[in-house]
């Protein structure tokens, strides 16, 4: 089956690329063609002439947006037309609003297959008066285009039925899944107990990812008397903005400098190294207005190593934790709580590593492409 991804670009550095890498480099093990078209970052990595403008730019003011869409639609149609898809699948959802002019300019028919992941399922929430109504009748028209529409979690499926309910019956949950076969030859051990017991987060440093409840919980517990652990916040953050500057008011108010290290973005190796020398991943997700965590690949890739995960009940992370089992699920606003949840992992030790990566094991990716397959076969 020929069957066409697009996405955002080819770094695998964010979860939508991540997913669309793995689908495309299975896919073609079971012997159908796939091609790929994406925007500018990894593109431009590899040299390649990007087709797509970044992501964000369908989700400026409506006119612009049909404007960029109409634009790019010529030249993607024409691939199009040379390569004739069964299936198109967009895995980033803001690219749908290509899909009229595709229909309009495309030589032949094809099934659209939408993947909603988080906040963007519902991109009118950007916008406010009548542009929200623009917005809201424009995307709901390429989703009524879309064969079927894939949630990966679902926490996003409540979230996007809430605002388009006509479109129940189009909605599949198919849970995000991680690539094993490089993890599995470097599986963790039991990190040594004369080391100080090792937290790490691991994301982007913003308000959504809950970075000031976790510091707010780790002083909580070491309060109890573990004053051995220590806390390293890897991913991108900004010095100057305010954000950050909280957290380090918070830090300095707690007397928390020496425990709590900012590492900023590591490559992969310095990555699977942390995970590998850490006893647990808390990454506390929190609502921010309309935006919200989808799934969280993180807690897998963490779990693949035998890492215990804590992370927020009201999310996508409800889908991604089996609570009591690979990790825990709290309310990332009770500190207390937060805090007991890392004294029965670091200190009783009550979730089991073998039980991690078992459940990172069932959510293998191959899982996931199996299940996409026989949506593909069964619409096209």
């Amino acid at each position: 089956m020929n069957i066409c991804l697009i996405f955002n670009n080819l770094s695998g550095k964010d979860g939508r690329s991540r997913l669309a890498l793995g689908l495309s480099k299975l896919l073609k093990q079971a012997n159908h063609q796939v091609l790929e078209i994406t925007g500018d970052e990894g593109k431009i990595v590899t040299g390649e002439k990007p087709m797509l403008s970044d992501h964000l730019c369908y989700l400026v003011n409506p006119l612009k947006v049909l404007l960029v869409a109409w634009r790019e639609s010529k030249k993607i149609a024409s691939v199009l037309d040379k390569f004739r898809p069964a299936v198109v699948h967009f895995i980033v959802e803001s690219y749908l609003l290509l899909v009229p002019f595709l229909i309009v300019r495309c030589r032949f028919k094809f099934k659209i297959v939408l993947t909603i992941h988080g906040t963007y399922s519902c991109p009118h929430l950007f916008y406010r008066g009548v542009w929200k109504i623009i917005y809201y009748w424009l995307w709901y028209f390429c989703l009524n285009c879309c064969a079927v529409i894939i949630s990966v979690s679902n926490y996003t499926k409540k979230h996007f039925l809430s605002y388009y309910p006509t479109f129940w019956r189009k909605v599949h949950v198919v849970n995000n899944g991680i690539e094993l076969s490089d993890i599995e030859s470097t599986m963790s051990q039991q990190p040594s107990s004369d080391r100080p017991s090792k937290i790490i987060f691991v994301g982007e440093v913003k308000y959504r990812k809950g970075v000031a409840q976790a510091i707010e919980g780790f002083n909580c517990y070491l309060k109890k008397g573990n004053h051995r652990a220590v806390f390293e916040i890897i991913g991108q953050y900004n010095e100057q903005g305010d954000y950050y500057r909280t957290l380090r008011q918070l830090i300095d108010q707690y007397q928390l400098s020496d425990k709590i290290i900012f590492r900023g973005v590591v490559n992969e190796a310095e990555k699977i190294k942390a995970y590998r020398e850490s006893s647990l991943l808390l990454l506390l997700s929190t609502n921010d207005g309309f935006k919200f965590e989808g799934y969280g690949l993180v807690y897998l890739e963490a779990n693949a190593y035998g890492v215990p995960v804590i992370g927020a009940k009201n999310c996508g992370a409800e889908d991604a934790i089996v609570d009591g089992v690979s990790g825990f699920l709290v309310d990332p606003f009770d500190i207390y709580g937060v805090a007991e949840k890392i004294s029965l992992v670091l200190d009783k030790k009550v979730i089991s590593r073998k039980n991690c990566v078992d459940w990172a094991q069932k959510n293998n990716l191959s899982n996931c492409v199996r299940q996409l397959e026989e949506i593909y076969l069964t619409i096209s």
